[in-house]
């Protein structure tokens, strides 16, 4: 138990270390994959730019979310689909942040707080979006039913 608290205290130092130097502002992006079914839902008013998470992707995500911490897997696929849950949450919270950024760019294009140019956000921006539609290619070939854990069939509903 003091190992848990110790390491909960350690994390949070370092979380507000990040979030609260001026330096790192607009460029800490947290990836947290249970986070991705919440931020995932949109709504038909949203924004047409912003990329939607797939059924398959928020069913991976909600199984990642809901595996406790483990020394090992008890079948093949429980880490593929951690890994790929986080590869997909990394690059839709990249997504989000790139296009906050422009934004806010576009909105007041002085801006003294970031150094980084339109155009290699837009190009950056580009290169995420074909990463995104690769991974939601290779979601769809993921063998979600092959996650089979009995305690974590609830999820599959």
């Amino acid at each position: 138990m003091s190992n848990n608290v110790f390491m909960k205290n350690v994390r949070d130092l370092r979380y507000r270390e990040m979030y609260e130097n001026d330096k790192l502002r607009n460029r800490v992006v947290a990836n947290l994959i249970y986070e991705l079914p919440k931020r995932g839902r949109g709504t038909p008013d949203d924004d047409k730019s912003k990329v939607q998470p797939s059924a398959e992707m928020i069913r991976i995500s909600q199984f990642a979310a809901s595996t406790p911490t483990t020394l090992w897997f008890e079948d093949a696929y429980q880490l593929d689909a951690i890994v790929l849950c986080g590869r997909v949450t990394a690059c839709y919270n990249l997504i989000e942040h790139v296009q906050k950024r422009l934004k806010e760019d576009v909105a007041e294009p002085n801006n003294a707080n970031d150094t980084s140019s339109v155009p290699e956000l837009e190009a950056l921006r580009s290169r995420l979006f074909v990463i995104w539609q690769s991974l939601e290619e290779e979601v769809s070939q993921f063998p979600i039913e092959s996650l089979g854990a009995a305690d974590s069939r609830q999820w599959l509903q």
